[in-house]
């Protein structure tokens, strides 16, 4: 396991913890054509944020599930959510 710094945790801290950052990057969902890493590394975050209790309003989560449904479409399979 990587062991970083104070100061590279408070960086990864910032970068995962902001909120508003992620609701602009969830562009990348709308980006033509579609990148399947950069889709599956917000998902990432936008996943961390909802563990550590982070909320979003109803503007903020209807634009992060309607941008997350393409995925469903798309023909990189790891990027449609599966069943567990």
């Amino acid at each position: 396991m990587a062991t970083f710094s104070k100061k590279e945790e408070e960086g990864l801290s910032s970068y995962y913890n902001n909120k508003t950052t992620v609701i602009q990057e969830a562009r990348v969902f709308n980006e033509s054509p579609i990148s399947p890493r950069k889709c599956r590394a917000l998902l990432t975050r936008i996943v961390y944020l909802l563990y550590i209790g982070e909320n979003f309003g109803t503007q903020e989560a209807t634009t992060l599930f309607f941008g997350t449904t393409k995925l469903f479409q798309h023909k990189d399979v790891r990027n449609r959510l599966q069943r567990l």
